[in-house]
């Protein structure tokens, strides 16, 4: 045999061993009966991390609703539509700033491991916008919207075939200062 020939011999049978490893990667997945569940909804409660400047970050709470549907079983597009339920204060001691969420909505795409796993690691990639109202000590109040590209990683644990719940971390990137969320969540898949 020429080099070249052992070259083309080598990538066929890397190539072969590629799809082999695929098909028995993926035969569990197309084994089961359970058919794909396009659609899920679901509610989550936030623990958000807001980044002041100086001193320690304010942590306000917060509640989303979560829609999603489901392309196949390892990527889905999601919607979130949330409301804040405490403010916190965050800053110096001689400069409080109060963090007051109002509103939270997002877009992502969500890739992982197939949902139908007892344990399912994934990660978001999407747009979130929160609008807060920021009060400085002294009284000055604003409202400010942060809406700007965001990512995070989670996972579902699996209940049963309709039920899971959801754990996750997710990131905001605002010019100004960034905002981090804590999710918990529970997700009904129809």
């Amino acid at each position: 045999m020429t080099i070249h020939q052992r070259r083309v011999f080598g990538m066929r049978m890397g190539l072969a061993m590629l799809v082999a490893v695929g098909v028995i990667v993926s035969a569990p997945l197309r084994a089961s009966d359970d058919p794909l569940r396009t659609g899920y909804a679901g509610v989550q409660y936030n623990l958000l991390d807001q980044q002041i400047p100086v001193g320690d970050d304010a942590q306000p709470r917060s509640v989303q609703a979560v829609w999603g549907w489901q392309y196949n079983t390892l990527l889905a597009l999601e919607a979130r539509l949330g409301y804040g339920v405490s403010d916190d204060e965050g800053g110096l001691e001689t400069a409080r700033v109060s963090v007051d969420p109002q509103w939270l909505v997002g877009g992502y795409l969500k890739m992982g491991l197939s949902y139908r796993l007892p344990l399912s690691p994934y990660v978001l990639l999407g747009h979130s916008s929160v609008k807060r109202e920021v009060t400085v000590a002294g009284g000055d109040s604003e409202d400010d919207v942060a809406s700007d590209p965001s990512y995070g990683m989670g996972a579902s644990i699996k209940l049963n075939e309709r039920n899971a719940l959801t754990v996750e971390w997710l990131q905001l990137d605002d010019d100004d200062n960034d905002l981090t969320t804590v999710n918990v969540g529970y997700l009904f898949r129809y």
